[in-house]
């Protein structure tokens, strides 16, 4: 039944000539941007839903009415059929084995796929957290000549280019939102789409072919109509396309997605020694840099070399470990990103990544029960005052009791001990984590208030709950970047608004 109404609609949109629908495509993507920019739902309008009309759009071809659309009837119903598409989600059938709750698991997995990023994307943290990465150089990695290599322009181009979007969006779209006038929407997106002119080689680089786009995409469309709401979009990696040579940017709000997160995958693509290098050396000391910057500890040590007493073997100790006020918290970086396998609910994929998140939760519960032997501080902290965070690149958005259940079953503990498991370690995304150190909130308030809390697995990081307990010292180093790119971004800006 979803099935024949996704098809009608595949049947609808065939009816207008690409431009026609580009137009719409970016009518919608700027709404998104609204829940970006400003946090408001637009009318719910939420960017993982504007992708799938999209790449409906996208996946129908060219029309076969060449006039141009009546915009006072044309128009609406050509809107219309993003609700249609919206309101059709098609969820996977139950297959294979496993009861009931496990396939709701992975429905649930594949649907925060869709969003969990979005809702995360804080533009100046990501601006922040990219240009440290691509900028990296040390004995062992030059990431800023492989980087300049590999794309020809420096990344800070790339910032400047999300950041006059994002600049035109702070002031622009918040007029946008309370207008309804065609003609004044038309006008701002004019002006917005001719922002990416004054980066070339930026949009080089973000650019793909309508045929090559078509091409790729439909690899991730193995079940046809079926799989476009929940598969990997390649307009994360390409929001310009070229048709008939003309450039479109087809998805505004994802401009800063593919001028920062994107860039690490498409740099490390099939390249998984670079990609483990860039884990070890870059991400840890990021991590390192991000809480040390923050001046909120009382002490702080990197990754340490100890003996381990049992097995008289070198070990190392987590990678990032804070004394605060008589609390420990052992910090443990994992480059974890969702495969595109766990998109397309591929055999196994869903047992390799739990897997994957026991072998992260056991690590850091096994340091965590030795801190003593590699105490870097000699202060003799007591068990019940040392917390531990996993911090994930990108965290994905599996069902966490499960995993703490099956490391209770592996490591065969008892009820003691899995409470102390569940109420002292905690999987976080990279993004949490930067929410609180980026802004000067204490971190470890939020540790304590869920290891006390009745449900821990509900808890919700959020920092600006914490920030009538903190001293607000935000991220000096992290102002004083963004200030000196946004003058930047604002003087480019300033060339197209005379």
């Amino acid at each position: 039944m979803v099935n024949d109404k996704l098809n009608d609609v595949m049947r609808k949109l065939r009816r207008y000539t690409f431009e026609d629908k580009i137009f719409s495509a970016q009518y919608y993507s700027l709404k998104a941007s609204e829940y970006i920019f400003l946090g408001n739902r637009a009318d719910n309008y939420y960017p993982w839903e504007v992708e799938a009309y999209i790449l409906f759009c996208f996946m129908s071809g060219e029309g076969y009415i060449s006039k141009s659309i009546n915009y006072s009837k044309d128009w609406i119903d050509l809107l219309k059929l993003y609700d249609e598409i919206n309101n059709n989600v098609p969820l996977p059938e139950k297959t294979g084995s496993g009861g009931y709750e496990q396939y709701i698991d992975k429905v649930i997995t594949r649907l925060k796929l869709l969003e969990f990023d979005k809702q995360n994307f804080i533009v100046s943290h990501r601006i922040y957290r990219a240009y440290y990465i691509y900028n990296y150089k040390s004995k062992v990695l030059n990431l800023q000549a492989h980087f300049l290599d590999y794309f020809g322009v420096k990344f800070e181009n790339f910032a400047c280019l999300a950041l006059t979007l994002y600049t035109f969006g702070e002031t622009y779209l918040k007029a946008l939102s309370d207008k309804n006038n065609l003609e004044y929407i038309q006008s701002c997106m004019e002006l917005f789409l001719k922002i990416p002119s004054l980066y070339p080689e930026c949009v080089r680089n973000l650019s793909i072919s309508y045929d090559d786009f078509i091409n790729i995409q439909k690899k991730e469309l193995p079940n046809g109509l079926e799989d476009i709401y929940f598969s990997f979009k390649y307009f994360q990696q390409f929001p310009f396309v070229e048709k008939d040579s003309k450039q479109y940017l087809v998805v505004p709000h994802l401009v800063y997605y593919a001028c920062t997160d994107s860039l690490l995958f498409r740099l490390t693509e099939g390249n998984n020694k670079l990609r483990n290098l860039i884990g070890k050396e870059v991400m840890e000391k990021y991590l390192y840099k991000i809480i040390d910057d923050s001046f909120q500890f009382d002490k702080i040590s990197k990754e340490i070399k100890y003996k381990d007493k049992k097995l008289h073997t070198e070990r190392l100790s987590p990678d990032v470990i804070v004394l605060e006020n008589n609390n420990i918290i052992l910090f443990e970086m994992k480059l974890t990103t969702s495969p595109n396998a766990l998109r397309r609910s591929e055999p196994d994929i869903y047992e390799k990544v739990y897997d994957m998140f026991t072998r992260h939760l056991k690590q850091l519960y096994t340091q965590l029960l030795v801190y003593n032997e590699y105490d870097p501080f000699n202060c003799g902290i007591q068990k019940d005052n040392i917390y531990g965070v996993v911090v994930c690149l990108n965290l994905i958005s599996i069902n966490l009791n499960r995993v703490y259940n099956d490391l209770k079953y592996k490591l065969k503990l008892n009820d003691e001990q899995f409470t102390y498991l569940l109420r002292h370690i905690v999987v976080l995304d990279l993004s949490e984590v930067e929410s609180f150190y980026l802004n000067g909130v204490y971190l470890l308030n939020a540790l304590r208030d869920r290891s006390e809390c009745e449900d821990p697995y509900s808890f919700v990081f959020m920092a600006k709950n914490y920030i009538k307990d903190s001293v607000l010292t935000k991220n000096n180093k992290t102002m004083e970047l963004l200030q000196e790119l946004k003058v930047k971004a604002k003087e480019s800006l300033a060339t197209l608004i005379k």
